[in-house]
C-alpha cells in the first residue's frame, strides 16, 4: 500500500477542516444573529462579522489539519516530512483536488 505525503494529507485535511468549521461557524452566527436582532442590523456589521467567522474557520482548519498530520508524520503513516510543500515548490493551494 502506498503512502500519502505529508502535503496531500494536510491539504485535504485543510479542506475538509475549513468546509466543517465554516459550516458550524456559520450557523451558530447566524443564529446569534437572529436572536439578537432586536435592533436594525447594518449589513456591513453583519459583513464584518462573516469575514470574521470566514478567518476563524481557516485558524482552525490549519490548526487541526496541522496537529494531524504532525502526529501522522511522527507515528510512520507519511512518506515524507515536508508539509507545505510538493516538489520542492510551496503548494498550499487546499481548493485544488489531488
Amino acid at each position: 500500500m502506498k503512502k500519502t505525503t505529508a502535503n496531500a494529507a494536510f491539504l485535504k485535511g485543510l479542506r475538509y477542516m475549513f468546509w466543517f468549521a465554516l459550516a458550524v461557524l456559520s450557523a451558530l452566527f447566524i443564529f446569534s444573529v437572529s436572536i439578537s436582532a432586536d435592533e436594525k442590523l447594518k449589513l456591513t456589521n453583519v459583513l464584518l462579522g462573516y469575514i470574521g467567522v470566514v478567518i476563524t474557520s481557516l485558524v482552525i482548519a490549519f490548526l487541526v489539519a496541522y496537529t494531524g498530520v504532525k502526529k501522522g508524520i511522527e507515528e510512520g503513516e507519511s512518506s515524507d516530512t515536508d508539509i507545505f510543500r510538493k516538489n520542492g515548490k510551496l503548494n498550499l493551494n487546499f481548493f485544488k483536488r489531488e
